[in-house]
């Protein structure tokens, strides 16, 4: 019996060695996969943080298209009764200084639009 139990112990130490082993194989594969996961966050962060200003952007700009597109329409509808023989220097002053509006407006959102299309 002496034999067994030595023989036991020595098969439960073995057993419990390669147990050891193996997870210490396991955590080693799992500290790579959360490294790679972390640096994966990580990037996607950083993305994140340089696509707020891009959005942000967009945003301005699609609310400067909107109001140019309103005052194109507002032209629109008040050169509908202006007959088309009637010169520029004609115009009423007031729709003058619409078209005046209008061109700043045009080159405030086409100026950004350039630079973020480069």
């Amino acid at each position: 019996m002496g034999q067994d139990t030595k023989r036991s112990s020595e098969d439960f130490t073995t057993q419990h060695a390669l147990r050891q082993a193996q997870m210490s194989k396991e955590l080693l594969e799992l500290n790579k996969a959360l490294a790679l996961k972390e640096a994966l966050a990580k990037k996607m962060t950083q993305n994140d943080s340089q696509l707020e200003p891009i959005q942000s952007q967009y945003q301005v700009n699609s609310s400067k298209i909107v109001l140019v597109k309103l005052h194109s329409v507002s032209f629109s509808q008040l050169m509908q009764p202006v007959p088309a023989e009637v010169g520029r220097e004609e115009i009423c002053p007031l729709m003058s200084m619409f078209l005046l509006g209008l061109s700043v407006s045009l080159s405030w959102v086409t100026a950004p639009l350039g630079i973020v299309g480069r």
